[in-house]
């Protein structure tokens, strides 16, 4: 099994306290890639690209249009899932 880590450039500049959000901060500023820190305890995300950093103000609303689409998702999985079951016996 391969384990990656992500160790950016210590020197890069960083405003950030957490580990997470440390490492996020300075990946984004040495790649110029979009990065995500999560930091559960805070209940805080931010996201990163380059020198530009966005903090999402409200996550319980992501999150509960994000179980939304989770739910949704699983109903039309059992629609599919019971059509292909219909198709597969009409071909006998």
């Amino acid at each position: 099994m391969l384990i990656a880590q992500l160790i950016p450039d210590y020197f890069i500049e960083t405003s950030e306290t957490g580990t997470r959000h440390r490492t996020a901060e300075r990946v984004a500023k040495q790649t110029g890639a979009i990065v995500i820190g999560i930091s559960q305890r805070r209940n805080v995300i931010t996201v990163y690209r380059g020198n530009e950093k966005y903090v999402v103000e409200d996550i319980s609303k992501i999150f509960t249009k994000a179980n939304q689409a989770i739910q949704t998702l699983e109903k039309y999985k059992t629609v599919l899932d019971q059509a292909v079951t219909n198709l597969n016996a009409l071909e006998f």
